[in-house]
């Protein structure tokens, strides 16, 4: 009960109730819940989150700085950030009276609209000299995440004191986290899942990818 929650209570229809099933995943207050962990080989497997995957480019334009809109000027909206939706927490209830916070909190799906910038762009740069470049920082998606994979991950077995400090190392040197851990708390947890967010590493387990991405080669 501690760790596992509802994603959304029945009246917060802002929010989306998922299942653990092959195609939707089921979170809690550290990331995500995975099961069906399977062993072969001496590996083990288990299913995380698919983030999505974005394309981040730079376009230039020539932005009149002058008064007005002259002829030769035109005004355009640039998007510089597609919409997508992400997991945030909310609180469940008001009336929550758990000692611990985390008991009062759900997951929901909410969606994060487009960004754009306007800019007027010159089109005549013979009759009109008030412009100068403007560089815009550009992300579209390039493939929809959203849905479980099975991935190589850390075996049970493997998860030892020395493993945890090892990623608290690694961490702490990416400036995620302050103190070091030597067990899956609560906290580790949770950076573990922001620093996959941050890289757009799968979510929800000690996947081979993210060890990767930390630095931390498996004995």
């Amino acid at each position: 009960m501690k760790y596992l929650f509802l994603l959304c209570l029945l009246s917060f229809t802002a929010c989306v109730v998922t299942r653990q099933s092959p195609e939707t995943i089921e979170y809690d207050s550290e990331g995500v819940v995975t099961a069906d962990i399977k062993q072969s080989d001496g590996a083990c497997y288990g299913k995380s989150a698919v983030p999505n995957q974005y394309e981040e480019t730079t376009e230039e334009y020539l932005n009149y700085t002058g008064q007005g809109m002259p002829i030769g000027v035109v005004e355009k909206a640039i998007v510089t950030d597609c919409s997508y939706t992400k997991w945030v927490k909310k609180p469940a209830d008001r009336n929550c009276q758990s000692a611990d916070p985390n008991d009062c909190m759900v997951w929901c799906l909410v969606e994060i609209p487009e960004k754009k910038e306007v800019v007027k762009i010159v089109m005549d740069t013979i009759n009109i000299k008030n412009f100068e470049p403007k560089t815009l920082n550009k992300r579209k998606l390039v493939k929809a995440g959203g849905f479980s994979q099975t991935f190589e991950i850390i075996c049970k077995s493997d998860e030892t004191p020395e493993l945890f400090i090892e990623i608290s190392n690694a961490l702490k040197a990416r400036g995620y986290l302050k103190d070091i851990e030597s067990s899956a708390t609560t906290k580790l947890k949770a950076t573990i899942v922001e620093f996959q967010k941050d890289k757009g590493l799968p979510v929800g387990n000690l996947n081979i990818l993210t060890m990767n991405a930390l630095g931390i080669k498996r004995k």
